[in-house]
């Protein structure tokens, strides 16, 4: 982890960025491979959100604990790198090196939070954000992402590498491969998400 190389000038870290700040969907399945930069991307927006909104709960969950605990740091990371004036803006009652690795805290009441394994844990967080990191390889995601739903969380995100399983099944397309050639409702709902979204293409999150 290098937090002082700048993020690289990639079309598609945009792209991501304006999914999860634009697109009305509850649910944002995000495929990746693990050099994309997207558990960072997903972090940093996580961050900027929960420093501009108090009392937001984000929970960060993969099938090992390291990942999930990667993804705080990241967010203590992109604040200890922030402006002081933008520090001053969003104070911590303790300087982030001296909090648990696995949690990070503003004055806000603002959390960040690294869980493993039982996914009944997520229910006594109440979540305002739920982060799956490499959903695809995490054998209780089903699980955890319907104990998510059922917490009625503002923001469910899930981004994974590729791997047979709920996760995959979730991204597969439900379009028949025999369907009509003049009609593609994945177009369709590209050219809707473009709209909602503001964007001038949609990569491959849907």
């Amino acid at each position: 982890m290098n937090p002082y190389k700048p993020f690289p000038a990639k079309t598609y870290l945009r792209t991501i960025l304006n999914y999860l700040d634009r697109c009305p969907l509850k649910v944002k399945l995000i495929p990746k491979s693990r050099t994309m930069m997207c558990s960072w991307s997903v972090s940093a927006w996580t961050a900027h959100f929960g420093f501009n909104h108090a009392g937001t709960s984000t929970i960060f969950q993969s099938a090992d604990e390291e990942r999930a605990i990667h993804d705080v740091r990241y967010v203590k990371e992109m604040w200890k790198n922030s402006l002081p004036e933008l520090k001053a803006r969003w104070p911590v009652d303790k300087d982030p090196d001296r909090q648990p690795e696995h949690e990070f805290t503003l004055r806000n009441r603002a959390r960040w939070l690294a869980l493993t394994g039982n996914p009944a844990k997520i229910r006594s967080e109440h979540p305002t954000i739920y982060v799956c990191d490499e959903a695809a390889h995490y054998d209780e995601f089903d699980q955890a992402y319907n104990t998510a739903v059922g917490c009625d969380c503002l923001h469910i995100i899930a981004l994974s590498s590729p791997n047979p399983g709920p996760f995959a099944d979730m991204d597969m397309s439900a379009v028949p491969t025999s369907w009509p050639e003049e009609y593609d409702a994945e177009d369709e709902q590209d050219e809707e998400l473009r709209q909602l979204m503001g964007l001038d293409e949609v990569e491959c999150l849907i």
